[in-house]
């Protein structure tokens, strides 16, 4: 799901400065603490730019940091952009597993042993569980967290 960054952009009608001031007022900064803040996201906010990641009841690693900019847009409206895109440590380990998982998986076809091939499907499917609905869990809320803070719809964007 994340080998690729997934771009998203909306229109508001906030000004530049108010999208601005919404992110800071739902932006903890990045800290390390034993409780969760009472905002919708952690991270760093600039003037026109911002990267920050949601912040979740549970935990998830898979959770993308979200990469954005604001900028003016035609009519009175205010433009914001952002991608999604995986921690550095969480792509590898992606990459590490797959290869491990195709190694397994070939091990067990050559073996032949039906309890290998059955632990092989099994842990395959996990992994599309992991890999595929766990980032799409956490696109959609974050999706849905910025239509609720700035009225508007978020629309996917092809890549750039």
């Amino acid at each position: 799901m994340f080998s690729q960054n997934h771009y998203f952009q909306f229109e508001t009608t906030f000004t530049a400065d108010e999208v601005h001031q919404i992110l800071v007022e739902n932006t903890a900064e990045n800290t390390i603490s034993f409780f969760q803040p009472n905002k919708e996201f952690q991270g760093q906010i600039n003037k026109e730019t911002f990267r920050i990641k949601k912040i979740l009841k549970y935990k998830n690693s898979f959770n993308p940091i979200i990469i954005g900019t604001i900028k003016n847009s035609v009519n009175q409206k205010t433009q914001i952009e952002y991608q999604l895109k995986l921690p550095t440590f969480i792509e590898i380990f992606t990459i590490i597993w797959c290869i491990f998982m195709v190694i397994f998986f070939i091990s067990a076809l050559l073996i032949a042993q039906p309890i290998a091939i059955g632990i092989a499907v099994i842990i395959l499917l996990f992994g599309i569980l992991l890999f595929y609905f766990l980032p799409k869990l956490v696109k959609d809320t974050i999706s849905k967290t910025f239509e609720n803070l700035f009225h508007t719809i978020v629309i996917p964007q092809k890549k750039k």
